[in-house]
């Protein structure tokens, strides 16, 4: 009981055939509830699970029904004060030596928290990343004219020097691209082009730099 509410987890078993559940005490504390409330666990748990995420988990729970396995689901819940916290639940069949299904066994984890701090740090990393970018623009653009002879014929180390400058600016200005695609990551929208690059291009400048 103090390894799952310090780790915000709380345990049911469900039996599908008999319909029969038990709740870990922490359990009931995720759902705000008390673990003397009467009720169905059944009713109990649909009355905490967020309107918007009703429909979903209903199916869930029904092909789970149908076919035990292992399942992860994630979703919201309401508690009786208003509160909505978000939570992961795992599941697993139990079966016998012979293979026959026994009953389900799982948790429920409140990753509220977690989720916001994820969220911070996802804001984070993009306002940077585009405020990083407009002044690396800037001075990509600068050494950019100044190594084409914008101002003048430079000094052949000059000339180096503002060659590796701008090389070195839009190797950073990718960087940054990247960090930005964090995010197309993360919705699982990012599309790699793959494709052969001259690695002797690549170890030259690295010299250089």
């Amino acid at each position: 009981q103090a390894g799952q509410q310090l780790a915000h987890i709380g345990s049911w078993q469900w039996d599908p055939r008999t319909g029969v559940t038990q709740w870990s005490e922490e359990l009931y504390r995720i759902l705000g509830l008390d673990p003397h409330t009467p009720g169905s666990h059944e009713e109990l748990f649909a009355a905490r699970v967020h309107p918007e995420d009703l429909t979903e988990v209903k199916q869930s729970q029904r092909a789970l029904a149908q076919s035990p396995g292992d399942m992860e689901a994630q979703y919201r819940i309401v508690r009786p004060d208003g509160a909505v916290r978000e939570v992961v639940a795992h599941g697993k069949a139990v079966r016998d030596v012979q293979g026959q299904f026994l009953h389900l066994v799982g948790t429920l984890q409140d990753v509220t928290e977690q989720r916001a701090l994820e969220r911070m740090k996802d804001e984070f990393v993009a306002v940077i990343s585009h405020e990083l970018r407009t002044p690396l623009t800037s001075i990509r653009g600068a050494l950019g004219l100044l190594a084409g002879g914008a101002v003048g014929t430079l000094p052949p180390k000059a000339q180096r020097m503002a060659d590796v400058a701008l090389n070195s600016s839009q190797r950073l200005v990718r960087l940054v691209n990247d960090i930005l695609d964090i995010e197309k990551m993360a919705a699982g929208k990012l599309e790699l082009d793959l494709a052969p690059l001259p690695a002797a291009q690549i170890v030259s400048g690295a010299i250089e730099e």
